[in-house]
């Protein structure tokens, strides 16, 4: 099943090892396929000072990753500026910070698009984001191979 949706394999992967990426990560609840209007973010999680992490992953090279991860953000700090999430609960008792959120691109090396640091630089900023390359071989055993912020 997972060979047929490998973006859905690595995202269960990591729900297991999401300290992979930061170990700062609240393990429990992360949100997976978390709505945001009418799309789903990969994962959103929260670290343990209270910063709202949106994780987008890739297993293919996506020129639009950037901008799908932007437009989550912009959804999620709407909602988190005006308390919607916190009233929710999605996170129970714990208390979300009021910074904006940070974003985690998280694909394998050769998965980001060849145009990645050019649109990167489009960015604002303003709005955090974190690179995460893993190892090609990630269905074997994943590993972080490099962080980077951009």
């Amino acid at each position: 099943l997972f060979r047929l949706a490998p973006e859905a394999w690595l995202e269960a992967i990591l729900r297991r090892n999401i300290k992979l990426l930061d170990a700062n990560l609240i393990l429990s609840p992360i949100y997976n396929q978390f709505r945001a209007s009418a799309d789903r973010i990969d994962l959103l999680a929260l670290r343990q000072d209270g910063r709202l992490i949106i994780i987008e992953l890739k297993v293919s090279p996506d020129r639009e990753m950037i901008y799908q991860a932007i437009d989550y953000w912009r959804q999620i700090e709407l909602d988190r500026r005006q308390e919607n999430l916190q009233k929710a609960k999605i996170f129970g008792d714990l208390e979300i910070s009021d910074e904006p959120a940070i974003i985690y691109l998280v694909a394998p090396t050769l998965s980001f698009h060849r145009d990645f640091d050019f649109l990167a630089k489009t960015v604002a900023a303003e709005i955090e984001i974190f690179r995460f390359d893993l190892n090609e071989n990630w269905r074997e055993n994943l590993k972080v191979l490099r962080t980077e912020r951009i």
